[in-house]
């Protein structure tokens, strides 16, 4: 893990952005001590999402919106 100062990361954020995507641990320290770090995200998919792609894959107990039992003190 290496940690850059804002003037550094500003001359190659481009291969500082690259390298946070391959999991490397990329720090900006600023001036006044305060460090960040750079985390990979994904904000959009390639594809649009599709009704139906999960068909299967989620299983609902029989009872699941019964009444808990754990919570009948609370009830008035």
């Amino acid at each position: 893990m290496k940690v850059y100062s804002i003037e550094e990361a500003q001359n190659c954020l481009h291969e500082l952005l690259a390298a946070a995507h391959l999991g490397d641990d990329i720090l900006i320290q600023g001036k006044e001590g305060r460090t960040v770090k750079l985390l990979p995200t994904i904000i959009a998919q390639d594809k649009p999402l599709k009704a139906g792609t999960a068909k299967g894959m989620i299983k609902m107990a029989e009872d699941f919106d019964a009444p808990l039992v754990e919570v009948d003190e609370y009830r008035t």
